[in-house]
Formats: structure tokens, sequence, C-alpha cells
């Protein structure tokens, strides 16, 4: 469904008048002066959402009334801004979590295509690193292309400087904020998108647009953020709308297709609209080194911002694995990606150290340290973590989640062991990897299907936008 009508109910919008109409003289007040006295007249549009001609002859509006201010007066009457609008609707969507519309895209005849690629925000995490990385492929190809940060003010030069600290980033590549500001596109711009709260807002445009149809980067099962309320209803919304797929990691493109999730229940759908692309690691960082043979170094994932890392989860497994005998004095534990750092109690004396956060240097060096790492996610993939460690030879403990299981995993790796997300599970399969570890009885064989960088992972997402663009 397409709402064909301003998401801020905003009828005048000076940005799209002066650019439309070549007033680049005037001043916003004085646009809407000119609307009103001359544009009018000469049936000049005052918004992309509000069409002057078609509302006169509509409602049969005499040449001394303004359109638009008939339309202002009488919204509770039923009367409609434009052709394609069946109905008005109050969103509120600016004052829901999640969408924050505060601004609109403004579609000018002129402006040169762009390939738009749209993140909520300036976060740095794997997932839009992805997206970072697809529009420096994009790019390097000589393509025109913009990221445009959703919900979020950004300081260009920092930003685009903590990009290049990670990855490769073109410097042609535009990044403009969408937040309290409207973006100029064309009606031919594409749109690649990262999460359902990015989506939604271009339900208000495509329709407009020469190209409804967007590409959307399926990183994750996004209704699992959501219990069932009003938040929920607007995702699914967005899952119903006319997309293509880049599903990362076959292992979700499996939980999508068995559970037969919106579009992905047809067939005919996933062969034609949807590209699985697998994950990179970069064997630069993350590859086998000799590992400390006095002490197993255990590592965690205690991300406690995000419920889904169940990280009390692996504190509950820590204790009890200590009172249980499993992790002994020869274990040394490290958690990482908490809040807090520091040196923090578990029980009987035993404690971890807390990293919270590091650079991807230090990271990978801990990494290819460590014999074990436990990290949970309660989604149908696993995430980079038990992919990174087992490049590195060490072993992850990880949990089940519907389709992903111990023979779904195979396809990747033996050296994650799957667990129910129960205590006794836990248990059983950490006391199995640390065995493992202390006698070297895994192998030095890296993860299969894994991409070394992201340009080999995210090709075949670009071969199949150029064919359908």
């Amino acid at each position: 469904m397409l709402i064909n009508q301003s998401p801020i109910n905003r009828y005048f919008n000076p940005l799209f008048y002066k650019k439309t109409y070549n007033l680049n003289n005037y001043t916003d007040k004085n646009l809407y002066n000119h609307y009103i006295n001359i544009g009018s007249k000469l049936n000049y549009n005052p918004s992309l959402y509000f069409d002057t001609k078609w509302y006169r002859d509509k409602y049969s509006i005499n040449d001394i009334t303004n359109p638009l201010l008939h339309f202002q007066q009488n919204t509770d009457k039923g009367f409609l801004p434009n052709e394609k609008c069946d109905v008005l609707i109050h969103t509120g969507i600016n004052k829901m979590p999640w969408i924050n519309i505060t601004g609109e895209f403004i579609p000018i005849i002129t402006e040169k295509r762009r390939i738009n690629i749209i993140l909520p925000g300036a976060g740095l995490s794997a997932g839009p690193q992805t997206l970072y990385a697809f529009a420096n492929l994009l790019a390097t190809k000589g393509l025109n292309i913009r990221i445009i940060i959703m919900y979020q003010s950004i300081d260009r030069q920092t930003y685009i400087k903590a990009i290049k600290e990670r990855m490769d980033f073109h410097d042609s590549i535009e990044i403009v904020s969408h937040y309290k500001n409207d973006i100029i596109i064309s009606f031919d711009d594409i749109f690649v998108v990262s999460a359902w709260w990015t989506i939604y807002p271009l339900k208000f445009i495509l329709n407009y647009l020469n190209n409804k149809k967007f590409f959307w980067f399926i990183q994750e099962m996004e209704l699992i953020f959501h219990k069932g309320d009003e938040i929920y209803s607007k995702a699914l919304e967005c899952y119903n709308m006319d997309y293509y797929s880049f599903v990362h990691c076959s292992i979700l493109l499996d939980f999508l297709e068995e559970t037969k999730f919106m579009c992905f229940k047809n067939k005919e759908y996933i062969q034609n609209n949807v590209v699985c692309f697998e994950p990179n690691i970069d064997n630069r960082l993350f590859y086998c080194q000799e590992k400390s043979n006095e002490k197993t170094i255990i590592l965690f994932y205690s991300r406690d911002s995000a419920p889904r890392n169940l990280s009390s989860v692996i504190i509950e497994l820590l204790i009890n694995s200590i009172k249980n005998g499993i992790i002994d004095r020869t274990c040394e534990i490290i958690g990482f990606g908490g809040s807090k750092s520091g040196k923090f109690i578990l029980t009987n004396n035993y404690y971890y150290t807390e990293v919270g956060f590091l650079n991807l240097e230090d990271y990978s060096k801990l990494m290819r340290s460590a014999h074990i790492v436990i990290n949970f996610v309660l989604s149908p993939h696993t995430g980079l973590i038990p992919l990174e460690i087992a490049s590195c030879g060490g072993m992850c403990i990880h949990n089940k989640y519907f389709t992903k299981n111990e023979e779904s995993i195979k396809k990747y790796t033996d050296k994650i062991l799957i667990s129910e997300p129960n205590q006794i599970d836990l248990m059983r399969n950490l006391k199995t990897a640390i065995y493992l570890m202390k006698n070297n009885l895994i192998s030095n064989e890296p993860p299969k299907l894994i991409r070394n960088n992201f340009n080999q992972t995210l090709e075949p997402c670009y071969d199949f936008l150029i064919e359908n663009i």
C-alpha cells in the first residue's frame, strides 16, 4: 500500500515550487505569495502532493478561489489533494518510535538520477558497513551514489572519516541527512534500503516516481525487534510492498523460505527477485595463529544494549560452568561489547574482564588469541562473530533458532556448536569445546562459503541491480 499524500501534511513546499518553476530569486515567503497570487492561476503545483488543475476541475473551484486554500479549509469534508490520493490518512508518524519523518523527498524534472542508499542513522556496526561497502562498489563502477541518513543529523566530515578508518569509501559518494531536511531527487532515482523503518518514508513518494520498486538489504528478521503492537503493524506494511531482496546469508534465506514469510512463500518471487550473498571475513585480520597452551581464553559477547544477544543468559552459563567445574583457574574470561569496561565478579572469586567495543585491529587480535567465543543472537542467522572465531581456529557456542540448527550450520563450519538456549545444553557444549581446544582436536580449516572481502560478497548484488534498473 502506497500513501499518496504529504507525510508531514505540508502541501506548499517552497523547495519544490522554487526548483520546479525556476523561481530561484524568491524567498520562501515570497514563493508562497507567488503561488497564491500568480502560480495558482497558471496551474502551478505548490508541491508534489497537490495538483492545482486537477483539484480545480474535480471540485469545480471558481477562478477567484485559490485551490490550495480551499483544500486546507476543507480537509474534513473529503476533499483530496491529487488524483492518485484515494483517501487522506492521519499517520502521526512524526511522533512514533522508530519512524520520525521530518522532511520530504522532492522530485525535480531537471535533477540527475542517483542511486540512494538509505540508512536510519550514522551507525558503524556490521549491518551499516555492508551498505557502505555496496555504496563504495557502485561508486567505483562509475555510478552516481548518495547515502541518506534518515533519522539523525550528521557532521559529514567526521562521519566520512569514521567510515574511512574502517573500510574503503569512494570520494564521489554524497552523504546527506534527511532529518529535518527535504531531499531533492529525480523522478528516475533508485532506492536501496537497509531496514523497514527506512522504507516507511518511501511509501509516500514511490507512486510518483518512475521506479516504484526498491532494493532491500535484508540482514535480519526485523519483526523480532517488536512486540505485537502498532510498530509491528507498520513493519508488516513495509514487508507487503514491492521490492527486490538482497538477503545476507543462506541460513536467513532458508528461514524466510521455510516459514513462508510474506513474499518468500512464492517460489517465483524468490527465483526472480532475490539475491543471496554470504558473509565476508577479512583473512588478513581473522586467521589461525598459535594459541596459549597455559590458559584457555574464553570470550563472550556481552552486548547488554541488545536483548536478543542474551547477555544475561551467558552470565548465568559462566557462573553455572564455574560451579560445575567446567571452567577452572586455567581459563581466562573476557567480555566484549558491553556498556561498561572493567573487572567484574562472577562467583567464588572468579572474575571476567570487560573490554567494551574495540577498534578492528584490537578486536581481530583478541579473536586470534581466543580459544572459545560464546555468542548468542536470537535470530535466524549467526552474525559474523561465530564465523570470525572459526576463521581464527577457535570454537563458538551459539544458540539454536528455528532453521538455524546443527545441520544448517555445517554448511559453514564444524567449529560452531549449536545449543538449545538452556543452561544444561549450553554447559554440555561449553565442556565439549574446552575439551576439544585443550587437546587440539579441531582442524584449522577455514569456514566454507565465506568471501574474503566486500567486493567479492556484493558483486552478485551489483550485477542484479544493474540488470533491473
